[in-house]
């Protein structure tokens, strides 16, 4: 099924949720965009939101980890993955924190931890492991059926994560990490001597491979993770190696799909320094800057990309990143801090809110 009905009152059971002052009907005046975040306060995991300024509009426990978001294009309704393996998604209101359904895991598969709504909203598109079978798959969701399961076709390689929409086109966008696994053996990466890492495009009406680039052949062990995408249709993503640390392999690109790959060329130093490890991407409120998280190395990479320019900001343990619909860019840290991408600099982190209690430990990403 679809759903799982006791996941649901499980959930909504254990919500804290805090009221949303001032929260106009969907279908009247809409509300300003929350920034969407998960994470864990105290020994409880998390579902929270904030508005612009800061202000937390609720939290409620999860029970467990979770990590991507995708959001309706034109209804108040967003989706949360658990962490992989995860085996539910909850369909929330984004504007109250009210929980509206849970999709399970199909037989023999598990979430990755992302999805992407199509354009008009009638599908949701997950990225999931058949694990069975031992490849990727992307899970279609039709949204008007209860988030009933459609189907599914071959994710272009193992272990897809983050799976997004190409602007202007019926193309997703997947990143293949390449890793293998499976729930038995946790989170041990079973193919590292033959792992293939990549970005695909896919046509969403029939999953067929448009185009796709394979990651370097010279650092196989590279895994490409997380996208993102502007509105002029350039991909950047950033990457996760698992190879000898002394390597010095390439972590952030940029993809304009009909064209090469442009690395960005990142001293081997930085490499070393945030330990190979980039932890979410998002472009700026002009899709001119292209922001990539470091959180093993304390810095936010920051990089022009018509100019080349890389700029280095510090935000310690800072792994989630986004842009909201009001332009306003926001990162949030393991250590509780959120701030804000002003003018190319990154503010201070903000005071905590005195109205949640304990300080929420922000997750990976925000939505």
């Amino acid at each position: 099924m679809a759903t799982d009905r006791r996941g649901f009152l499980g959930f909504a059971a254990g919500a804290l949720v805090l009221p949303l002052a001032g929260c106009a009907d969907w279908r009247g005046a809409a509300p300003a965009e929350p920034v969407l975040a998960a994470g864990m306060q105290g020994s409880d995991f998390v579902l929270a939101a904030w508005d612009a300024s800061g202000k937390i509009l609720y939290r409620q426990s999860s029970g467990n980890r979770l990590h991507g978001f995708a959001r309706h294009p034109s209804r108040p309704e967003a989706v949360v993955f658990e962490r992989r393996p995860g085996y539910r998604a909850f369909v929330f209101d984004r504007f109250t924190g009210v929980m509206l359904n849970v999709i399970s895991a199909a037989t023999d598969r598990h979430f990755f931890g992302h999805g992407v709504y199509s354009p008009d909203g009638s599908l949701l598109y997950a990225s999931e492991n058949d694990y069975a079978g031992g490849r990727g798959v992307i899970g279609i969701y039709a949204v008007d059926g209860d988030y009933r399961r459609l189907g599914e076709f071959d994710a272009g390689g193992i272990g897809p994560h983050q799976v997004t929409w190409l602007p202007g086109s019926d193309a997703l966008v997947v990143a293949v990490g390449g890793v293998l696994t499976h729930p038995d053996s946790g989170r041990a990466k079973l193919n590292l001597a033959s792992m293939r890492s990549g970005l695909v495009m896919l046509d969403a009406g029939n999953g067929k491979v448009n185009e796709r680039f394979d990651g370097p052949a010279a650092f196989s062990r590279l895994s490409l993770r997380h996208i993102a995408v502007n509105d002029a249709g350039v991909i950047g993503f950033g990457a996760q190696y698992y190879g000898p640390s002394i390597d010095s392999p390439p972590m952030i690109g940029l993809w304009r799909p009909g064209s090469a790959v442009e690395w960005v060329a990142l001293d081997p130093d930085l490499g070393q320094g945030i330990d190979h490890y980039i932890g979410s991407v998002a472009f700026d409120s002009g899709g001119e800057q292209l922001l990539a998280t470091a959180p093993r190395g304390n810095r936010i990479i920051q990089i022009d990309i018509g100019g080349g320019k890389i700029s280095l900001l510090d935000s310690t343990d800072g792994c989630g990143v986004v842009t909201g619909a009001d332009g306003v860019t926001w990162f949030s840290a393991g250590d509780g801090a959120r701030q804000i991408l002003r003018a190319g600099q990154i503010g201070p982190p903000l005071p905590p809110d005195p109205t949640v209690g304990a300080a929420i430990a922000w997750d990976n990403h925000l939505g």
